[in-house]
This record gives C-alpha cells, structure tokens and sequence, in this order.
C-alpha cells in the first residue's frame, strides 16, 4: 500500500487486531475512525469529507462486514476489504522472508 492516510470502519473489534497488522506491512500514519456509534464520526456524518479526501476506506468488519459493505455502497463510498488487504500482506511478508504459509 502506497497510503499514509487512511478511514477505518468500524472503529474497535476486529479493526484493532487487523490495523496491528497493518502499522507493521504498510506505511500508514494517520488512521481516522469511522463509528456509527458516535453522532460526530458516522458514516454520513463523514461521508462528504471522505469522499472529498480521496483516501481510502478500510472495512475490517467481522461478523458486520456485509453490513458495513452495504451502508458504503448506499452512500457511494469506495471501499477496500481491509481483511482480505491483511491476508495478502502477511502471505507475500511470509512468502518474501522465504516462511511458509503451511
């Protein structure tokens, strides 16, 4: 990933194990939170300052990532699957210090 700046959704759970991840493979500085659960950082309440950023939308849902997918797409927001991003970071971090996946 060439990106320093980046939005995750949701903020907490699976995020926090997955951006562990990330700060070790990639070049990402500045994270900022998107939550639902807060009347400042929800996802509509953002969505014109993400879609005037143009940075990327990391969705690191577990058991909500469909739901999560689906409320960005109503919104016209651009996302990446953060998870499946993690997956081939740590598989090419393995497969270049010559690990094994197996």
């Amino acid at each position: 990933m060439d990106f320093r700046d980046i939005y995750v959704y949701p903020n907490g759970g699976c995020a926090s194990v997955a951006l562990r991840i990330l700060k070790d493979l990639t070049n990402i500085e500045n994270i900022r939170f998107i939550d639902d659960g807060s009347s400042e950082t929800s996802l509509k309440i953002l969505k014109e300052e993400i879609m005037k950023s143009n940075l990327p939308v990391l969705l690191l849902g577990g058991d909500c990532y469909a739901t999560l997918e689906d409320m960005c797409k109503k919104e016209g927001i651009e996302y990446i699957n953060g998870i499946s991003l993690c997956a081939r970071l740590l598989a090419n971090a393995l497969s270049a210090g010559g690990g094994d996946l197996y």
